[in-house]
């Protein structure tokens, strides 16, 4: 995240239960409307236990406009972990 920017906090919205666990922009602003930024220039994500994400071994999806998502079905065991996401803005 650049000088001139800033972290947001660290958003847990989602578990993996279901399809997999999903901490989307769109979802986190219905949320927590107001604590996110509309144009976030970078995504960071860790396991809730504060772990770096790739430790968790998962195949994931990240992108700034879209956010975080880990879908169960593309993982070799059939479950994702549980992670959050904060975003630079």
């Amino acid at each position: 995240c650049p000088n001139e920017s800033k972290w947001t906090e660290w958003f847990d919205r989602d578990n993996q239960e279901g399809t997999g666990d999903h901490e989307t922009i769109r979802s986190l602003n219905n949320q927590y409307h107001g604590r996110l930024c509309t144009n976030p220039t970078s995504l960071d994500v860790r396991l809730l236990n504060g772990s770096n994400y790739h430790v968790g071994g998962n195949v994931l999806i990240l992108s700034p406009s879209i956010g975080f998502k880990c879908i169960n079905k593309y993982q070799s065991d059939g479950i994702c972990k549980d992670y959050q996401v904060r975003f630079c803005c």
